[in-house]
């Protein structure tokens, strides 16, 4: 797709400007100097964020709350998650929220920020916990039912 996307914009930035004294072609169709700004562009972009981060590396406390889940919670049980990749990763059905999670409808919760910020209701206790990376002072805490749900 993003070659196709890349032609398209070409097209269009040669309708706008056309770039005079271009090299002749060798019998095969060459692309527009725009084609070759435009990469350049995105290659100049992506280059400091791949060096400075190895790659997966980044938000790496999600990918280990989700398989902390999808090793110990049953395949039905449900989780509030604020960001759908948790659940998402841990296969299990995920309740989305932005600001407040739903307590009575999950059987577990997420929570992302720092431990003395969350207060739990009665009946939860924090059962698994990391930091959402080595740069980030936030933890990821998974909260779970010590009671039955009713």
């Amino acid at each position: 797709y993003l070659p196709a996307g890349l032609d398209v914009m070409t097209r269009v930035l040669n309708r706008i400007y056309t770039f005079h004294g271009r090299l002749a072609t060798f019998g095969a169709e060459r692309r527009p100097p725009w084609f070759y700004l435009l990469m350049l562009g995105g290659v100049v972009l992506c280059t400091p964020k791949l060096i400075s981060t190895p790659l997966r590396a980044e938000k790496s406390g999600y990918r280990s709350a989700a398989q902390w889940l999808h090793e110990n919670t049953p395949v039905e049980a449900v989780i509030a998650d604020p960001d759908r990749r948790i659940s998402f990763y841990a296969d299990r059905a995920g309740l989305i929220y932005e600001r407040y999670p739903d307590w009575k409808r999950a059987d577990y919760v997420i929570a992302i920020g720092r431990s003395e910020d969350a207060p739990t209701p009665e009946g939860w206790s924090r059962v698994y916990s990391t930091p959402v990376d080595a740069k980030d002072e936030r933890e990821l805490a998974v909260y779970g039912r010590t009671q039955a749900r009713r």
